[in-house]
């Protein structure tokens, strides 16, 4: 229950911020990659809880852009395979790309990472 309270904290922060300012994305994934890293130095007495919290924004930022690209171009064998790392192989490509250039947007390196991914079959 704690971890759940701490989650709805932390996602109603971060959309606090960015209502200021207009927004392609919503919440992490939307940030420049020097916020996010901010951010989870910030975060790190609930480092759990902020994992959590990402790992649930790429799952959904995975998820639509996945049936984007099968909406675009009216394609089923467009479909990735979007499971096929950890969720922790994927957090930790996130970190150590948003570490390497912090001026890119989290989104632009998961929209980078998706087409790494094997179609589905």
């Amino acid at each position: 229950m704690r971890a759940f309270i701490v989650v709805l904290v932390l996602i109603f922060s971060f959309q606090s911020f960015s209502s200021a300012e207009e927004n392609v994305t919503w919440g992490l994934t939307g940030e420049k990659c020097s916020t996010f890293i901010k951010n989870k130095e910030e975060f790190s007495s609930i480092k759990e809880e902020f994992h959590l919290l990402v790992e649930s924004e790429v799952r959904g930022f995975l998820t639509g852009y996945n049936l984007y690209e099968v909406v675009e171009n009216k394609n089923l064998d467009k479909l990735k395979t979007i499971n096929y790392d950890s969720t922790e192989f994927i957090y930790n490509k996130l970190i150590e790309n948003c570490r390497k250039n912090s001026n890119e947007y989290v989104f632009m390196i998961l929209i980078d990472y998706y087409y790494e991914l094997p179609f589905a079959k």
